[in-house]
């Protein structure tokens, strides 16, 4: 799978993308005396809704100054998720000394509803040669991916489609959501492939609802947002008897579904040459037009071009 690769500036952990010797543990002793797995790479999102494809960011830190990223290669096993990559120095590059945060997009292909063990493999470039050098690598733990079942989630979001570039309003319900709910303090923003939501919720339980079964939740405005597949989170806020959101509140957002932003195809594109130069992500919002995708590039993005991963409504190709 091939994916673009982004500045990054929240990195909790860190990892070199240089060789790790096989001496090296991935594990380290607990107080209990128990062997647990050091995380020391990060992927975003962390949770993913079953039967749709859809879109991680990895990150951490490494000693490459401006990491030129290819070879994307994405394998779902039996409670596994494996994301290989080469990482090349920018030889025009100049970084400061120290560990630099990295991060490089995977295009990830629909998956059963269940908990996956994430570990990254950044192998050197002769590792990808037509006859592989025998090096052995150790992989780099990247925590837990949990895959909802779409029917599980107490969350729906309506519409799953939207066009790209363009301001919509997300209907947000939820199963013990009626119309003696009321919602207020509604907002809204986008993180890397993650959309989070939030209101907060008053329920009024003397209500009297007909007794039709029929959705109820908030409808908030979204700013636009570029072409891709976005999971949807949301947080219900408890009302406090104060006007905006109740200052004491720690609730975890939970997932509401994945949301494809684009006229029923987005891409990512990449320099021909695999160049190192900004500006990679070019085109999005693509129209089938008689047996062909059409897409339109930001003004001023010149040369010649590869599509490096291309969903179709929610389907990678």
């Amino acid at each position: 799978m091939n994916a673009s690769n982004r500045a990054s500036s929240k990195h909790p952990s860190t990892a070199s993308l240089a060789l790790i010797p096989l001496a090296m543990a991935a594990a380290f002793s607990s107080g209990w005396g128990q062997k647990v797995k050091e995380q020391v790479v990060s992927i975003s999102p962390y949770q993913a809704e079953s039967g749709k494809a859809f879109q991680v960011t990895l990150s951490g830190k490494t000693d490459l100054c401006n990491p030129r990223f290819s070879h994307w290669q994405v394998q779902v096993g039996e409670g596994t998720l494996s994301l290989t990559v080469l990482a090349e120095n920018d030889p025009v590059a100049k970084c400061a000394a120290g560990p630099h945060d990295y991060a490089t997009d995977f295009s990830i292909p629909a998956m059963k509803a269940g908990s996956y063990e994430v570990n990254a493999f950044l192998p050197p470039a002769c590792a990808f040669a037509p006859n592989p050098c025998p090096i052995a690598y150790m992989p780099l733990y990247g925590g837990t991916l949990t895959v909802q079942d779409s029917a599980k989630l107490n969350f729906a979001i309506r519409p799953k489609q939207v066009a790209a570039d363009k301001e919509f309003d997300l209907f947000v319900t939820h199963k013990d959501f009626t119309c003696g709910n009321e919602f207020s303090n509604l907002s809204s923003y986008v993180s890397g492939h993650s959309l989070y939501v939030q209101f907060t919720n008053r329920p009024h339980p003397e209500a009297l609802c007909p007794a039709v079964l029929t959705d109820h939740g908030p409808t908030i405005k979204v700013p636009a947002m570029k072409g891709g597949v976005y999971q949807v989170f949301a947080t219900a806020m408890p009302y406090c008897g104060t006007p905006g959101p109740c200052p004491l509140a720690l609730m975890a957002p939970q997932l509401a579904g994945a949301l494809t932003v684009g006229d029923g195809a987005t891409a990512i594109f990449r320099p021909a040459d695999n160049g190192s130069r900004e500006g990679s992500e070019i085109g999005n919002n693509g129209k089938a037009e008689k047996g062909r995708l059409r897409f339109d590039t930001r003004l001023g993005v010149m040369g010649w071009w590869r599509g490096a991963a291309v969903t179709l409504t929610g389907r990678s190709q």
